[in-house]
Order: structure tokens, then sequence, then C-alpha cells
């Protein structure tokens, strides 16, 4: 699996923690280690910097050569469905490093009190 961020410029925390979640799925379920492409430094640099290289392959050149990509679809889904996704994307992101722990604590705490 590959995902491309080359024409990103930026990202939240929620489609990191999500990204982080898939990867840690992928190994999990087939051992497998995806890669991502990011050609923009900052993405990259946030990339490494939220642990991202433990989980992906990350590759900081354009791909060569066409790739057949497939666009993921976009969904509607309840308040209370995204909120439990937001959360359980910045649980992903906290498990992967300390770092990230101390900077997504006082959110995931925020959201679990949303939830009661």
């Amino acid at each position: 699996m590959v995902v491309d961020l080359t024409e990103t410029r930026g990202i939240d925390s929620t489609a990191l923690g999500l990204l982080a979640k898939m990867a840690i799925q992928l190994r999990n379920r087939f051992n497998v280690k995806p890669t991502i492409v990011s050609t923009n430094p900052d993405i990259t640099q946030i990339l490494y910097r939220m642990s991202f290289d433990l989980i992906f392959s990350i590759i900081d050149k354009p791909v060569k050569g066409p790739m057949p990509y497939d666009e993921l679809k976009q969904s509607d889904e309840s308040e209370n469905s995204l909120r439990d996704k937001v959360l359980d994307a910045h649980i992903t992101l906290m498990s992967l490093s300390e770092q990230n722990k101390l900077e997504f604590q006082d959110l995931v705490q925020a959201l679990k009190s949303q939830n009661h």
C-alpha cells in the first residue's frame, strides 16, 4: 500500500492518526509496512516528528512512472461517529511515542469527556 502525499500542503492530527491506525492494522493483519510518498519537506518533517518512520517507509522523492491510484471515497457520518474516529485516531498517535502522548493527552481527555 502506498499513500501519496505529494500534493499535500497541510495535514491535521486526525488524518495522521487515521493513517497510523491503517499502518498498524496492515502490520498486525498482513505483516505489511506501507509506504508514504511525501515530497513536501514540511509534511515529511511532521511525519518524522510523529514517529511515522516506525510504521511507514517514507519516501521523500517523487515516484517515477505512472501509478494507478484510487482516491478514497468520502462518506457521510454522524457527529458521534466522527468524534469516535477522531478520538481513536489520536489514541493511535499517542501510542507511537512519548512525545505524541504528551502532545495529544489533553485533546484525548477532552474528547472522552464529550462522550459522557
